[in-house]
């Protein structure tokens, strides 16, 4: 079914209960209903149609979500932009995806007048802001203020819903093509598949250009529940919010995670309130898993793997996964998601055995936008392959080994970051880690170790070899390394290695 169903369901079925707060404002299901119902108008009157796409660059806020709805609720395609990216980047994201409509809040209001000069296809532009209304732009309260309201435009379950960038950890921005169909069978099949969120409202603060941000607001949507946004992340914001808010749960990615466990620790604070903490990027440490219990007495955590082109997810490590063996895994295949493993040669591989991820079922996008060969590249039968290196166990739990093109080989033996890292990450004086390739003259590759000390702590390499020559064959062990303040990381809070490699090739 279409978004605009789910938003009208529960304008009906709890009318009168909070749907969102934030920035001090408060909107309930049946007027949330009716402020998309009468943006979507004010959208109309300016010519978009079914199909069309509406860009948002803002911050998150409950109007962005407004944006998203009436932006569905008209039949058109909602693109969110990252907001981390540079000019050139939001230039080339707005004319591949053909956006007329531009939402932006009062961050970026200064990229506006280049965004139009060299953005041909935006037609207007929507302020999101409480301020004077810039030049050129329309007040977003006034466009609901004055606009009749527009019944909603009811399109296929396979009609585009979303177009989401994505590429950062390769460098190459590529435009996800997601149906309706795409994202909610990720929302119903992820919560038919355990109990991964509690009762109550749920605190936002994963960016919503990305679906780390996305997915979590629809499982949240598709349940009527209340949402708590905040504009970025911020560790004494997130205590606040879910104090006073009665936050039940929410999504953080493992950066976050690690400083909010930092941030209590360094209070002697705990948060009993949170009921549940998803997170996706990437695994949790197990120096800050083991912190969990502690800060969070009552939360169950419950691990997302996936990515864009999945909808986003593909497994569930679930709440009593945790406890388990399985703990080192990023859990089965959802209900909506059918999992194997490939070999070089795309067949088939049997537990235990390394090779590529691949992903099928109704989760997986249309294609990636105006790129016909690389979608026919990497969706073939109906099975997405993710460039992810791993393995089945006995049970059908997914383990990670690597990303395929982060697999290092030195001296003919293959290494995968992740085990390395592991190793590292288990020093005291460690607070993070990356582990990348660099060419070496001997051994083809080397294994290089970035390093992130925690504070009013030194390192030396020979130390850290000695450290990890205990639980590592000789050719693993990092043969250089590099100690930086901190590692470059993408919104869903995975770590750059194509930065870094490109910045110690020489």
């Amino acid at each position: 079914m279409p978004l605009s169903l789910v938003l009208n369901k529960y304008a009906k079925l709890k009318p009168n209960q909070i749907a969102t707060r934030c920035a001090g404002r408060e909107v309930t299901h049946a007027e949330q209903l009716e402020r998309v119902g009468r943006l979507s108008a004010s959208l109309k009157r300016f010519g978009v149609e079914p199909g069309d796409c509406i860009s948002v660059l803002a911050m998150n806020s409950d109007r962005y979500l407004e944006a998203i709805l009436a932006s569905t609720w008209s039949g058109a395609i909602f693109n969110p932009l990252n907001t981390r990216w540079s000019l050139s980047e939001l230039v080339a994201g707005i004319n591949d995806s053909g956006a007329r409509i531009l939402f932006v809040g009062d961050e970026f209001v200064h990229h506006c007048k280049d965004l139009v000069d060299r953005c041909n296809a935006i037609m207007q532009i929507i302020y999101m802001g409480d301020g004077p209304v810039p030049l050129n732009m329309h007040s977003f309260e006034d466009l609901i203020g004055c606009g009749t309201f527009a019944d909603a435009v009811h399109v296929s379950d396979d009609a585009v819903a979303g177009l989401f960038y994505t590429g950062g950890t390769t460098g190459v921005s590529r435009g996800v093509k997601l149906s309706h169909a795409n994202l909610l069978s990720a929302v119903y099949g992820s919560l038919a598949t355990g109990e991964i969120v509690r009762p109550g409202p749920m605190l936002h603060v994963a960016p919503l250009f990305h679906l780390a941000g996305i997915w979590p607001w629809l499982i949240q949507l598709s349940r009527g529940g209340s949402h708590v946004i905040m504009g970025s992340f911020d560790a004494e914001g997130v205590c606040s919010e879910v104090q006073n808010q009665a936050v039940t749960s929410t999504l953080l990615v493992p950066t976050m995670i690690k400083i909010l466990c930092e941030n209590l620790q360094s209070k002697n604070a705990v948060l009993p309130q949170l009921e549940s903490i998803l997170y996706a990027g990437s695994p949790i440490p197990d120096a800050v898993a083991d912190q969990l219990p502690l800060l969070f007495p009552n939360a169950r955590p419950c691990q997302i793997y996936g990515m864009t082109e999945l909808s986003p997810v593909a497994t569930l490590l679930l709440p009593e996964d945790h406890q388990s063996t399985k703990r080192r895994s990023v859990g089965r295949a959802a209900l909506h998601s059918d999992i194997r493993i490939v070999g070089e040669d795309g067949d088939q591989l049997g537990p235990n055995e390394i090779g590529e991820v691949c992903v099928a079922g109704p989760n997986v996008m249309m294609g990636y936008h105006n790129r016909h060969e690389e979608t026919s590249m990497s969706v073939k039968g109906g099975w997405m392959h993710t460039g992810d290196a791993g393995y089945l166990d006995e049970d059908g739990y997914l383990f990670l080994v690597d990303r395929i093109k982060d697999m290092i080989v030195t001296g003919g033996e293959n290494v995968f970051s992740i085990e390395v890292e592991n190793v590292l990450m288990e020093h005291p004086k460690i607070a993070d880690c990356a582990v990348i390739g660099l060419q070496d003259e001997r051994w083809g590759e080397r294994v290089h170790a970035v390093i992130v000390l925690k504070k009013n702590c030194e390192l030396t390499l020979e130390a850290i070899q000695s450290h990890a020559s205990e639980r590592l064959a000789r050719y693993k062990i990092p043969r250089s390394m590099t100690l930086l303040d901190s590692l470059p990381v993408s919104a869903a809070g995975k770590v750059l290695k194509r930065l870094l490699r490109d910045e110690y090739a020489q």
